[in-house]
């Protein structure tokens, strides 16, 4: 059975799987039967929010990462803002502020890395404070790697 699902990213851990596209964010079942979404959800947009009536189409959200109990989302490069999601409800258990336009997201070694491909840096974010704890100067466009689909790029 097909799922019919814009996913720009997915990612797995800690027992779930979590998508994003569009403008949701999804949570996928894991157990046996047909896949399914158990959980959808809309995290707020920065102004200007996009519309096709204004003109300010934008990408949608770019990466997604599961660590450290929690699910971790970026949207498009206008967004400097790292949300932490709850992985079993959904619920958002805090928005980061970042200093650089983030592009793509993965957590492991203790913390949560976040590229900045504009500033040709990574950055460090520790999850037990929701901090930036380091920013990493790395080589020029610096990425992490790219999605396929021209409509989450």
């Amino acid at each position: 059975r097909k799922l019919d699902l814009l996913s720009c990213a997915i990612a797995g851990g800690e027992g779930v799987v979590w998508s994003c596209g569009d403008d949701e964010v999804n949570k996928l079942s894991t157990a046996s039967g047909e896949l399914r979404v158990l959980r959808s959800l809309s995290l707020p947009y920065r102004e200007p929010v996009p519309t096709a009536s204004t003109g300010t189409l934008r990408p949608e959200f770019r990466d997604i990462a599961v660590g450290y109990g929690s699910v971790w989302v970026v949207r498009d490069p206008l967004e400097r803002r790292l949300w932490r999601l709850d992985p079993v409800s959904g619920r958002v258990l805090a928005t980061i502020k970042l200093p650089f336009l983030p592009r793509n997201i993965a957590a492991g070694e203790g913390y949560v890395w976040i590229s900045a491909p504009l500033n040709d840096a990574v950055m460090r974010i520790d999850p037990k404070t929701n901090d930036v704890s380091a920013t990493i100067p790395t080589g020029h466009g610096t990425s992490g790697g790219e999605g396929g689909d021209p409509e989450c790029l």
